[in-house]
């Protein structure tokens, strides 16, 4: 942009995918149902492992460290126009209880980070009600489908 101080940077945050938005196992990765240093479960292969960090909430927040640093710092604003974790509703028994407890402890450390770091976080509601889904919201009666997240994102931005 060659207009002073006009400019503002974009970015979706989907990390880490396997947790956020994989919906099959692949060959270069499985879904992980579990993210978060608490919300891990012992023995299980749908934890997130995280690589270069000693957990998943300092991976967290170096990047939101780099994008502050990078931009936020020099006056340049960042906005996540897009940020999600799906909800898993296959599970069935403690994995989807543990799973919706780590996502929405997911959400709420994503958005208290984006606060500390000044990042301004969009989440991102795919208006789809079921597996697999980023909704809040029944968009057919404007009610509250997901409360637990919804109660998840406005506690970490408190």
């Amino acid at each position: 942009d060659n207009v002073a101080n006009r400019l503002m940077l974009e970015v979706h945050y989907y990390t880490p995918w396997v947790f956020c938005g994989m919906a099959e196992d692949t060959d270069w990765g499985k879904i992980a149902y579990f993210w978060g240093k608490d919300y891990h479960q012992e023995g299980s292969t749908r934890n997130y492992q995280v690589s270069g960090y000693a957990t998943d909430e300092e991976e967290m927040d170096a990047l939101f460290q780099k994008m502050h640093t990078k931009f936020v710092s020099k006056g340049i604003p960042v906005i996540l126009g897009e940020f999600g974790a799906n909800r898993r509703s296959s599970l069935t028994g403690t994995d989807l209880t543990n799973h919706l407890a780590s996502r929405a402890y997911y959400l709420k450390t994503l958005v208290a980070k984006a606060k500390k770091y000044e990042i301004v976080p969009f989440y991102w509601d795919n208006g789809y009600i079921g597996d697999n889904t980023m909704a809040l919201f029944k968009r057919i009666d404007c009610s509250v489908y997901d409360q637990q997240a919804l109660d998840a994102l406005i506690e970490g931005a408190n």
